[in-house]
């Protein structure tokens, strides 16, 4: 009887875990899903963090299947691409003071952060990233 009980305590040990699992899933394939348009950079490493713990398991597959669309979806390949080279930058302009410190324009690296801004703009006109590249050098190189 303690053997059968223990039996039932472990199968229900292991329903729970294995819901938890599918809850967790489910909360981060709703997060990706609305991401996508939002922030393509944020779904695209949850996306890539969510395959790397699931692929090739079924809780992998609707990940799997979402990589394989966005792959081939030039805008959002685009927007991820702008959107990490402008995180990259504003890391450096933020090291050097852009934006906070008046000396920062004079730095070596305040024109090649110009530049990039500009490039970003053009390379990828038509993302979210171009719109806060333009923006970021109109307040930083007023």
């Amino acid at each position: 009887a303690a053997n059968e009980k223990a039996k039932v305590e472990v199968q229900s040990e292991a329903k729970a875990l294995l819901e938890s699992v599918q809850a967790y899933c489910d909360k981060q394939l709703a997060g990706i899903t609305e991401d996508k348009s939002e922030n393509p950079l944020s779904a695209s490493r949850r996306l890539n963090r969510m395959i790397a713990l699931f692929k090739g398991d079924a809780w992998g597959k609707p990940f799997e299947e979402i990589q394989a669309q966005i792959k081939t979806d030039k805008a959002f390949q685009a927007e991820v691409k702008a959107a990490e080279v402008l995180e990259l930058l504003k890391a450096d302009a933020n090291r050097i003071g852009l934006g906070s410190d008046p000396q920062a324009l004079k730095r070596t690296e305040a024109a090649s952060i110009a530049q990039t801004l500009d490039q970003i703009c053009k390379q990828f006109s038509a993302t979210k990233a171009a719109k806060e590249a333009a923006s970021l050098k109109a307040t930083w190189f007023r």
